[in-house]
């Protein structure tokens, strides 16, 4: 029986491929059994989705606390990522209902430790999946990544076949080099810059990402080949912005 939830790079088995140290990279190509998909008489093959998995940035952070807030009982407003006049308010009440300082800055360790814990969860998601199809956003979801001050690298895969009648995918990879400026390493709380795996990174970094079941089957209806997932500590930003794919910087430059 195939197994739900595993179409997304989970559990995969690596088939190493040749490669050339001297180019900085390791190629592997990935097998792995799909999640069974019902097939349906000459149904169109969806287009490929673009996926990229980073670590979360500040707007993320506001979203989700924005989201326990109100969870709670404390109107925070739109779950948009900024910190409004609703959300100061939800935030100073929340801090005087657990005994904390309302004044300096706004979102400080304490009070995200104590507003989790209010929730019943031990810390808020370290990671964020995004997913684009035809050049347009069509979701993101909150992830989590294991030992999150250990960089993730840069890594690539595409779906070079998918077959959704047999429920089968093959997916090939690459590590690329991985340049994190001082500053984001600061930003992104990263102690430990080299990634773990040696020659098998990819299996490495694939095994500290937890993806919930419900992102995995909303990904895998719309799977299909020629998809791609970037794997990155540093996100888009302004390269990609509306209308494009994503881009990973992998040099060093002026930014």
């Amino acid at each position: 029986d195939a197994d739900d939830g595993k179409l997304l790079l989970s559990d995969v088995e690596l088939r190493p491929a040749s490669f050339d140290a001297a180019l900085g990279a390791v190629e592997v190509a990935v097998n792995e059994k799909a999640q069974a998909i019902k097939s349906t008489a000459k149904a169109r093959e969806p287009s490929p989705l673009r996926i990229l998995i980073t670590r979360r940035g500040e707007r993320e952070r506001v979203m989700d606390i924005q989201t326990v807030l109100t969870r709670l009982g404390f109107d925070a407003g739109s779950a948009d990522g900024y910190a409004g006049e609703m959300t100061i308010s939800a935030i100073n009440g929340f801090k005087r209902w657990k005994g904390l300082k309302t004044s300096g800055p706004l979102l400080t360790d304490a009070f995200v430790a104590a507003l989790y814990a209010s929730a019943g969860e031990d810390h808020p998601p370290t990671g964020q999946i995004m997913v684009r199809q035809d050049f347009k956003p069509l979701f993101e979801a909150a992830i989590d990544i294991k030992d999150p001050e250990v960089a993730l690298g840069t890594h690539f895969f595409e779906a070079v076949s998918v077959d959704r009648a047999a429920g089968t995918a093959e997916w090939n990879g690459v590590t690329l080099d991985n340049h994190l400026p001082a500053a984001a390493r600061k930003r992104l709380g990263i102690t430990v810059t080299d990634a773990p795996g040696g020659f098998d990174q990819l299996s490495a970094v694939l095994s500290r990402l937890d993806i919930p079941q419900d992102t995995r089957a909303r990904i895998e209806q719309e799977l299909s080949s020629g998809s791609s997932i970037t794997v990155s500590d540093l996100s888009h930003q302004m390269e990609t912005g509306t209308g494009t794919d994503f881009i990973t910087v992998t040099k060093e430059g002026p930014v």
